[in-house]
């Protein structure tokens, strides 16, 4: 097979920026730059991702595959529905052949963070002046939590904030087992929750499971669980819209708001629903809304961190 292989690498912070100001700008959901391995034809990009590198230690490198054989061109003609397993395993193999022999793993370090290997070699670069500048977007707001300054900024901000809230046994019945950054899903937990007086939904604890829901299913809940991070919830949109994540994989998703910009318009032209849980229905502690997706046959489950919070401290935005 006669081809051109591109290997070009970016962080993966400067590509979220970089999406950002097109999304910024009322440009399609839909365009967005991603890491992978991808194919071109002659020349033609073809818009089909051979393998988008979300499992592997590849992840900083985006690679394009450019077919130059032409009996194997006709074959994966841009204009037909795909390409075979077997062809898509036969490239995918011989990029990751090339960046093991030419040992790009050993640069991976210096593209994950950017431009750091530059700024810290500038003797006048201050460490924690950038995060002081991103300090300036929260205020404090005083509760039992060690994260005292909101909102969160990032979505690893989401996850410690989850992890903290769990931690303090205000959100019951999940056990960490292990969180990725670079598997498709970012954490799977072991829920388990046995009935108790104190686990019950009432106006004291609006975060917890309706007794009917122990009536229905026994006195306890057991289950392996994928849960989603994202800082809000229009973040999922693009991972969904772009095949790289599967809504009806992801048990509940854990965001800070689910308030954004476009929000029913978006949600009219897919036809989703966002709503207040239904505690009568709804199995998952701390639980805050559901949202209808196209193609998932159960409502998303959703943990807004805000919401929790405001249950929780009597927090509002206002604080801030």
């Amino acid at each position: 097979m006669s081809a051109r292989i591109l290997i070009s690498a970016t962080s993966k912070n400067f590509i979220n920026k970089f999406n950002e100001r097109f999304h910024n700008n009322d440009i399609s959901t839909d365009f967005k730059i991603e890491h992978g391995c991808w194919l071109a034809i002659n020349g033609m990009p073809t818009g089909i991702c051979i393998h988008p590198f979300d499992d592997s230690n590849y992840f900083p490198y985006t690679v394009l595959v450019d077919i130059k054989d032409n009996s194997i061109r006709t074959e994966l003609d841009s204009g037909r529905k795909g390409i075979s397993p077997y062809r898509m395993k036969q490239i995918s193999d011989k990029v990751f052949e090339i960046l093991k022999d030419r040992n790009y793993i050993k640069y991976r370090r210096y593209i994950v963070e950017g431009d750091t290997r530059t700024r810290i070699s500038d003797p006048f670069y201050i460490p924690y002046e950038k995060l002081n500048d991103k300090l300036k977007e929260k205020r404090y707001f005083e509760s039992s939590l060690t994260q005292k300054y909101l909102p969160p900024l990032e979505e690893q901000e989401v996850l410690g904030l989850f992890i903290e809230i769990v931690a303090k046994n205000l959100l019951k019945g999940y056990e960490l087992k292990i969180l990725s950054g670079y598997q498709v899903y970012d954490g799977l937990y072991y829920y388990h929750l046995t009935e108790s007086q104190d686990i019950y939904y009432s106006n004291d604890n609006q975060l917890g499971i309706h007794k009917t829901i122990f009536t229905n299913y026994g006195s306890s809940l057991r289950k392996d669980i994928l849960i989603e991070f994202k800082r809000n919830l229009q973040d999922i949109y693009s991972d969904i819209n772009n095949n790289k994540k599967d809504a009806n994989h992801i048990d509940i998703l854990v965001c800070w708001d689910v308030e954004f910009e476009n929000k029913n318009k978006l949600q009219k032209e897919k036809g989703d629903i966002l709503m207040e849980r239904d505690i009568m229905r709804n199995v998952f502690y701390g639980v805050t809304h559901s949202l209808t997706v196209t193609g998932r046959q159960q409502a998303l489950p959703i943990i807004e961190l805000k919401k929790v919070l405001e249950i929780l401290f009597n927090y509002t935005d206002k604080n801030l």
